[in-house]
Formats: structure tokens, sequence, C-alpha cells
């Protein structure tokens, strides 16, 4: 099950986080994920109370938003939500390449 690995990652990533924001405690946290992804929100949430566990830490939510297909962009490096033409929303370059299950955007993180 790939979400195994791809929680030890967010745990990483959203602690990271929460040390640059003098936080202590991680409450929630917003992901995007690729339509193709496969992922659920409840087996991602169960892979990432493990995860935390193994780190000892307090487990958080997790929300899950299926909106599009991510895509990675080739001039700017930056992982955007493709748009119908696959042009980079950030910079407007194409061409953007369409990410499958390994594509994620961290949203947003609540802190406490």
């Amino acid at each position: 099950m790939h979400e195994h690995g791809i929680a030890g990652d967010i745990v990483h990533v959203v602690m990271h986080k929460c040390r640059k924001a003098a936080a202590t405690r991680v409450e929630r946290i917003t992901i995007q994920v690729s339509e193709l992804s496969g992922m659920t929100e409840a087996a991602l949430q169960m892979a990432l109370d493990h995860a935390c566990e193994e780190h000892g830490i307090e487990p958080f939510e997790v929300q899950m938003v299926k909106n599009g297909l991510l895509g990675h962009c080739r001039v700017c490096e930056t992982l955007v939500e493709a748009d119908d033409a696959f042009n980079c929303r950030v910079c407007g370059n194409g061409p953007v390449r369409v990410m499958a299950d390994e594509g994620m955007l961290l949203l947003d993180c609540q802190f406490s």
C-alpha cells in the first residue's frame, strides 16, 4: 500500500513546517492528490496515524481534496493543478507533465 510511504513523507514535511511556525502540535492538514492516485482519505489517515506513532508525535487529521489532475512543470519545477491546455498556472509555460499517483499538494496546515 503506497499510502504508508507517502504518510512518512507527509509527517516529515509537516513536522518541519510545525517547527518553523514555532508550534507544538499539528491539528489538521489539507492535501490535494491527483485524480489518478487511487488513494482514499481513510487509508491515508490510517497510514498517517501509524507514521505519527512511529515518530512519537500526536496523530493529526487529514482532509483530502481530489479535484483535477496534478502536473509537474518542466520550466519552473512547480507541482500544479494541470489545466485543460496543460500549461503551468504559475509560470504560464508548458508542457506540464501529468502526475499519476506521486503528485500531491499540501494546501494547508493547522497548528496549535
